[in-house]
C-alpha cells in the first residue's frame, strides 16, 4: 500500500502515522499538527533538519575553500 492509499483508508504504514480523527474532525490541519506534535514527529523533523543544515554548511565551507584556493593559484 502506498501513502495515498494509506491516507484514504486511514491505515498506518511504515513512515506514516494514522491521524486521530477525534483530534482532527473539526480542527483540520491544525488538528493534524497537534496530533503530530503529541507523537513527537515534529521534534524528529526538527532534529533531522538541523543535522541536514549542519552537513550542508560543512559542504559549502569546503566548496568556498576550494574556490578560494583556485583563485590564489591563478
Amino acid at each position: 500500500m502506498n501513502f495515498a492509499g494509506a491516507a484514504q483508508t486511514g491505515k498506518s504504514i511504515k513512515g506514516m502515522f494514522k491521524v486521530d480523527q477525534v483530534t482532527t474532525k473539526y480542527a483540520g490541519i491544525f488538528g493534524w499538527l497537534v496530533d503530530a506534535y503529541t507523537k513527537n514527529l515534529l521534534k524528529e523533523g526538527q532534529v533531522i533538519a538541523t543535522e541536514s543544515l549542519a552537513v550542508l554548511d560543512r559542504v559549502f565551507d569546503v566548496l568556498a575553500q576550494q574556490d578560494y584556493d583556485k583563485g590564489r593559484q591563478k
